[in-house]
């Protein structure tokens, strides 16, 4: 007993330094999560919870700082949203060892088709800067959405595979997880010599309401930024599940209804909504083309960084909810193919 409680003990001092660099942060994670959850019959989450509780970090991750009030099942599948962010390894090596970080799969969350603009086609013609054809998000969804069908799947792999699920069902849903832009200022190459450009935003500099950003940050961060960043707290945890909690009142009006979204019938396959991604980063994040970047030197946003337009930020915020309903919804109907509603 002693031994467990030291374990848990270390495994939340080491969580408080741990900084992800994730497709919407905890709170949008979670999000996606709730409204789901809000939507399942009660068979249905019984049996999702049976799952996660077969889960190898179910005791040290996945029901723990539960703030008060929380409800104990709901908590456990908003966390399991955000676990394949949490198993990120905090440095090299990762002290919390290999029973955490075996499990991370970076090239899972995304997949970055490109986005070249116009006058710099010529820059990459011939070059190979598609998506990993062997490690990206569209193979991930297939993947572990296969393991949760297939009766022989273990226990714990179907607990893992779930958690994928309902964290990469967010993923697909940020624009920026889906292209990278390409350009002469993202002209730089990985050590195998290929083309990456912006890396989904990561390295685009840009100010927005007079604040420098790395564009793929501002995304992630618009359904709210608790007080304790990505700090794994009890305190900081009641601060994510407060905004949670509002982000989804915010999203259970009827203006974000089942009816409001054509694309649940139009878009149907995983591919066709990475798709949908990369035309709202074209025109929404980027605003084809026409959004001026400085370029991000490692974490360094340099003074001189471009203002984006005025009214950038409250169009993203639409975008924003508009995504993270959808998500939801589209996570409900695969959830249903696997967890039955009776």
């Amino acid at each position: 007993m002693y031994a467990r409680k030291a374990f848990l003990a270390l495994a939340t001092f080491l969580a408080l330094a741990h900084a992800q660099a994730s497709a919407w942060n905890n709170v949008g994670h979670m999000t996606v999560a709730k409204l789901a959850y809000d939507q399942m019959t009660d068979g249905q989450k019984l049996k999702a919870i049976a799952i996660l509780k077969q889960h190898p970090h179910y005791a040290i991750f996945l029901s723990t700082n539960r703030p008060d009030g929380a409800d104990e099942n709901e908590w456990v599948f908003l966390r399991a949203s955000t676990w394949p962010d949490w198993i990120r390894p905090m440095k090299t090596p990762d002290p919390r060892g290999e029973e955490v970080t075996k499990y991370n799969i970076p090239g899972d969350h995304y997949i970055n088709k490109p986005f070249i603009l116009p006058a710099d086609q010529a820059l990459f013609a011939g070059q190979d800067i598609g998506p990993n054809p062997d490690n990206n998000i569209l193979l991930a969804l297939d993947r572990r959405m296969a393991q949760l069908k297939a009766e022989d799947t273990s226990a714990e792999d179907r607990a893992v595979a779930l958690c994928w699920v309902l964290h990469l069902m967010g993923d697909i849903h940020q624009p920026l997880h889906c292209t990278s832009l390409f350009s002469a200022l993202f002209a730089d190459k990985d050590n195998n010599g290929k083309f990456i450009g912006d890396r989904g935003g990561n390295s685009f500099g840009v100010k927005i309401g007079g604040r420098k950003y790395k564009l793929h940050t501002f995304w992630d961060d618009l359904l709210g930024v608790s007080t304790g960043g990505f700090e794994d707290t009890p305190a900081n945890l009641a601060s994510v599940h407060g905004l949670v909690k509002q982000a989804a009142e915010t999203l259970h009006d009827p203006k974000y209804g089942r009816d409001k979204f054509p694309e649940l019938k139009d878009h149907t396959t995983f591919a066709s909504w990475v798709d949908e991604g990369v035309d709202l980063a074209k025109s929404q994040a980027y605003l084809n083309g026409e959004l001026k970047a400085v370029k991000v030197q490692g974490d360094t946003i340099p003074d001189d960084a471009n203002d984006a337009p005025a009214d950038y930020q409250q169009n993203a915020v639409d975008v924003a909810h508009r995504r993270i309903s959808l998500a939801a919804y589209r996570l409900l109907d695969r959830l249903s193919e696997v967890i039955p509603g009776s």
